[in-house]
């Protein structure tokens, strides 16, 4: 997927799970982590690496999967059962490892 596009669409998913005018977007250069949510700095991650070797399809579920840690109420929310339910209601795959998605090389 392209870079831009997927920036797009991360802001518009977070503007539409209401995260609200806080949280932002940015890149990360990770090889083997997709996404991050930072709750601390309000911020959602992509790496960078793994959007240009996968689809607009599994780009979408690890900004849900980053949305769902973002919504969780604790702190440290994980992968438990609040995050799978947020996963849920979100349409992202409630699971912790994506088995589907491209490892950037």
């Amino acid at each position: 997927m392209e870079k831009q596009k997927a920036k797009e669409l991360c802001e518009s998913l977070m503007e539409k799970h209401k995260l609200g005018k806080k949280w932002r977007f940015d890149w990360m250069y990770a090889k083997r982590t997709y996404g991050a949510c930072d709750k601390r700095l309000k911020t959602i991650y992509l790496s960078k690496r793994f959007v240009e070797c996968n689809n607009e399809d599994e780009v979408r579920n690890t900004i849900l999967h980053e949305i769902a840690h973002a919504r969780c109420r604790s702190r440290k929310s994980a992968h438990n059962k609040y995050w799978r339910e947020w996963c849920v209601k979100l349409g992202a795959r409630p699971v912790r490892i994506n088995s589907t998605a491209n490892m950037p090389e």
